[in-house]
């Protein structure tokens, strides 16, 4: 891998460019770039291309991060060929109910023929393993690198970036976003976007969120109209249709050239962005997180416990006598607020309480932390030359634990539709269309769940433990639904 830290130069200020710097650049080197720059550096069909990766933080300030992940075991098959935490706990089994109420399901591996349904690891732990397989590629690695707002050109993109004060202009086929933030970041980001607007300013970004943030595709240059349209008319011949299905895969560019996002009008900005497709919402729920000790434990059970607050949902980490638990606690922010300032004695007994005594009692609490719960999805993935993927398309509230399995499914099509068409719109294209289904229903089904599972409302309590109980009781349904979870929709 090509290291490029602070003190290196890759382009020198007013130097004469060549047609490209890079075929792929990829900002964002959370789990979801690091394993689209592994898989494209490994490809037969694409390990040829100049791939850059760009992030705002240090690979050391990722990896010492301790919070706690869930992959699903398809995840997992997709990511061994890259590296694979040792340090993962397998989930085997899955207990789900509601604090109060009649109704539970229990979906276990067996009943899958598989060796686990997911795993619990630590974010760092991800990460410290991608990174290693990504530096013995060839991938050009930018550290410690802001991404300001793209240029979209007829064949290309021009990516604006900043290392240690010192301005550099990238030019690539293909722009990949990878990085979004957390809810909370991304709608602190929306809300100092439409004060820019209001006062005449600019969008520029850095750090966290550099090129989507809160409405990730609604933040990019517009499109070159010519190239979109001739995208997608490609793609409708080469499938046999016209290409008037309303897809995911379906950008609609204003008449005109693109021009220079940087520059360009703020009110046009603005009515620009109101054309972008995209869901959001604010659950009114803050997560709890952090690690707990029991004195029962159930190794490799995973918990999804349904209160009147919200659900608590407790992943196995191993530990002594796998007692430890990655705990994420939804309640209303006002309840988090107040249980943030509680000693760790009076947080594991107010758990206790509203998880009840299904592991005995709660010993130990480490790294506590919170951050509010929302959703953020575009509906349009692509515009032009510049796709976005994991978190730069969608945040998921943690009900179904589907927020990085969606992104890893995502880069993995993104290799797939590269190696068939290269780095162009038709593959860009192809790839939108062909995650339309399985983001549409892994998002649905998160935000039902999210929304039906945290209204305090006795007759709709009746009515989830109805739907719990059918579950045991209608093998093809449970099936189909692990089955989504853990593999998604794949076309």
């Amino acid at each position: 891998m090509n290291d490029v830290s602070p003190s290196t130069v890759i382009l020198k200020p007013g130097a004469q460019q060549q047609a490209f710097d890079f075929d792929v650049t990829i900002v964002g080197a959370g789990p979801v770039g690091l394993a689209l720059a592994g898989w494209l550096a490994r490809r037969s069909v694409t390990r040829e291309l100049k791939i850059a990766l760009i992030d705002a933080r240090e690979p050391e300030d990722s990896i010492a991060d301790p919070r706690a992940i869930a992959v699903s075991h398809g995840s997992r098959m997709i990511l061994e060929p890259l590296r694979w935490p040792a340090d993962a706990t397998a989930i085997q089994r899955i207990h789900v109910s509601q604090r109060g109420h009649f109704g539970r399901t229990l979906i276990d591996h067996g009943e899958h023929g598989l060796p686990a349904l997911g795993y619990v690891l630590r974010y760092g732990s991800i990460v410290h393993g991608l990174a290693e397989a990504v530096h013995a590629t060839p991938v050009h690695w930018f550290r410690s690198t802001s991404a300001a707002a793209p240029v979209e050109e007829e064949d290309g993109v021009t990516l604006p970036i900043e290392t240690a004060g010192v301005t550099r202009r990238l030019r690539t086929r293909i722009l990949v976003s990878a990085e979004g933030g957390l809810f909370g970041d991304q709608k602190a980001a929306k809300h100092r976007d439409r004060h820019a607007e209001r006062h005449g300013g600019q969008r520029v970004s850095g750090g966290e969120s550099a090129l989507h943030a809160a409405q990730p595709v609604a933040r990019i240059a517009r499109v070159e109209p010519a190239d979109d349209e001739t995208a997608h008319a490609q793609l409708a011949a080469r499938d046999g249709h016209d290409g008037h299905d309303g897809n995911d895969g379906r950008s609609e560019a204003p008449s005109g050239a693109a021009h220079h996002a940087n520059h360009a009008n703020p009110a046009h900005q603005q009515s620009t962005a109101r054309r972008d497709k995209a869901s959001s919402r604010d659950y009114g729920q803050t997560a709890l997180v952090g690690t707990v000790s029991v004195s029962a434990p159930q190794p490799h059970v995973a918990w999804e416990r349904f209160t009147p607050e919200g659900p608590i949902a407790l992943l196995p980490m191993g530990g002594v006598r796998g007692a430890d638990y990655a705990l994420v606690w939804c309640c209303a922010p006002e309840e988090a607020a107040r249980r943030a300032q509680l000693s760790d004695d009076e947080f594991l007994r107010e758990l206790g309480e509203a998880f009840g005594g299904r592991m005995g009692r709660f010993t130990q609490i480490k790294g506590r932390a919170s951050f509010p719960l929302g959703l953020n999805a575009v509906d349009t993935l692509v515009r032009g030359r510049v796709v976005a993927i994991g978190n730069a398309a969608q945040t998921l509230h943690p009900v179904a634990g589907q927020g990085l399995n969606l992104g890893l499914r995502d880069a993995h099509a993104l290799v797939d539709a590269l190696c068939a068409e290269g780095p162009t719109p038709l593959a860009l294209a192809t790839f939108a269309q062909r995650r339309a289904l399985d983001r549409r229903m892994t998002i649905g089904a998160t935000d039902t769940l999210a929304r039906l599972f945290t209204v305090d409302f006795a007759p709709l309590a009746v009515l989830r433990g109805l739907a719990l109980t059918a579950l045991e009781f209608a093998p093809p349904v449970k099936t189909a639904l692990a089955r989504q979870m853990m593999f998604g929709q794949r076309r």
